[in-house]
């Protein structure tokens, strides 16, 4: 008697926290997360990954007759709800968690830094909404990541200066997620440079970049003071008194407007006149700022423009 002997072929399978279930041609299959190896008959087959009240189900039709061992092919799609799950939990890390670091250098937990070096501690602001453009993924660890970007802006203080300092910070992240069957978690959130540059957004025109530097350019000859925070002028002597700007001109006759789709900043390069007064020992003296040109940073909130920080340029 002859016997038939069918080698069976092998679906592997990549499994995430928070899924309802595996079901393989109709038939639960009992499945932990991460990578599993199931034996099934060289025929078609349809298999079934289960909703649950975050993640969608979807059913994938696999033909075992093709390969004895293949990869079901399965990404995962969150429901209107855990996608709304998915982007509070990450705002809520933004803001109780990478805000509240002091420090300026990288981090193992939150994607802010500033590259150069600042001997300072202060406090990071989120700008925007770092969800905005939130997409989420499966990794090779068949953990779920969400991929967007983020600005932020560090504050600090300096001796000598008058304001609070701001250098801005933007960028792709990668948060990595944490899911049970109802509920996310955000465990760390890291820079991510091959997440995708945002087109630059229908209100940041050139024309209202420049509108909010003349203001802010304004304000900054306001201010009485020899150094003014992330404002460009600077007189030619130190260690002065009494000093008084007045901004001479339009600041943004002839200016250029850049954007940086991958951190997110506009930048309004232009030209700068400031005459000063001051007394230096006691003598009085009616000068200009040696600095004419500048580099006005700015980022989109959503709404409106913010100027971050107005810096002297070299030309």
């Amino acid at each position: 008697m002859w016997h038939l002997v069918i080698a069976p072929a092998r679906l592997t399978l990549a499994i995430p926290d928070g899924m309802g279930g595996v079901a393989i041609d109709g038939q639960p299959v009992d499945l932990k997360a991460g990578t599993s190896e199931v034996a099934v008959l060289p025929v078609s087959h349809k298999v079934t990954f289960g909703d649950s009240s975050l993640l969608a189900a979807q059913t994938s039709t696999v033909d075992a007759s093709l390969a004895s061992s293949q990869a079901v092919q399965y990404q995962p799609t969150f429901t209107s709800d855990g996608l709304g799950k998915v982007k509070a939990a990450v705002r809520d890390y933004f803001n109780d968690v990478c805000a509240k670091q002091t420090g300026t250098t990288a981090s193992s937990s939150c994607p802010q830094v500033v590259k150069n070096y600042l001997p300072y501690s202060g406090q990071w602001t989120v700008i925007g909404d770092p969800t905005q453009d939130l997409a989420t993924t499966m990794d090779k660890g068949q953990k779920i990541d969400a991929l967007g970007r983020f600005q932020m802006v560090f504050g600090y203080t300096e001796d000598g200066v008058t304001g609070i300092r701001r250098v801005p910070s933007g960028g792709g992240y990668s948060a990595q997620l944490a899911l049970t069957s109802t509920e996310v978690k955000v465990n760390s959130i890291a820079s991510n440079d091959s997440v995708q540059a945002v087109a630059r957004p229908a209100g940041a025109t050139d024309q209202a970049a420049k509108d909010v530097v003349a203001k802010a350019m304004t304000q900054c000859a306001n201010v009485s003071a020899e150094t003014v925070a992330n404002c460009p002028q600077a007189a030619p002597d130190v260690i002065i008194a009494n000093v008084r700007w007045s901004l001479q001109g339009d600041p943004t006759s002839g200016a250029t407007v850049s954007y940086d789709g991958k951190t997110g900043l506009l930048t309004v390069h232009g030209n700068f006149s400031m005459a000063v007064s001051y007394t230096w020992f006691a003598q009085a003296r009616n000068r200009t700022s040696y600095i004419t040109h500048y580099d006005a940073n700015l980022f989109w909130d959503g709404q409106t423009l913010q100027v971050i920080t107005i810096d002297g340029a070299q030309s």
